[in-house]
């Protein structure tokens, strides 16, 4: 699918023994990544729809350099970081323009609820962003007839959008 990257198969079961090879680019350099202009408009519309930042994203964000907008993106994000603490396993859940708030202030947060909340600290600064999540290992079901993949066994991460590159996974 191109709009969402994932590969799509024909029928729901690969034939044992099967594979495939992906091809990737060689990621961006930082000084690459710092010459991205604006995202195009439909792009931006889209992947920085939020409610008004609370108090404390917009007095963050008031502190925060313009521009380049990865620059930009680093900035908030370590914001964040230097802030929330890190509490449990977690699962998905939404995650409220207060609770970014909270996490600014100190709060615990799941991981989960951390990259939700880099997803919407990068959107407010006004880089297109969103979630990705990818399944990890699973659990082999009984007699080894294949893998159950649950929430447990996932990661979610921040993905960027930066003209002239594309979707950056950041990490």
């Amino acid at each position: 699918d191109p709009r969402t990257l994932i590969v799509q198969l024909a029928n729901d079961k690969v034939s044992q023994g099967g594979g495939y090879a992906v091809t990737v680019a060689k990621p961006p350099t930082a000084a690459e990544l710092n010459k991205a202009p604006q995202a195009p408009e439909q792009i931006r519309r889209e992947f920085t729809a939020l409610p008004e930042a609370p108090p404390g994203v917009a007095a963050m964000l008031a502190k925060a350099p313009e521009k380049p907008l990865f620059l930009r993106l680093q900035y908030v994000r370590q914001a964040l970081y230097s802030h929330v603490v890190a509490a449990g396993a977690g699962k998905p859940s939404d995650v409220t323009p207060a609770e970014v708030d909270a996490m600014l202030a100190g709060g615990d947060a799941t991981p989960y609820q951390i990259v939700a909340a880099e997803v919407m600290t990068a959107r407010w600064a006004g880089v297109p962003s969103r979630m990705g999540f990818c399944f990890t290992g699973g659990s082999l079901l009984s007699q080894g007839k294949g893998r159950s993949y649950r929430p447990r066994a996932g990661a979610p991460w921040l993905e960027a959008y930066l003209a002239g590159i594309g979707r950056v996974l950041v990490l």
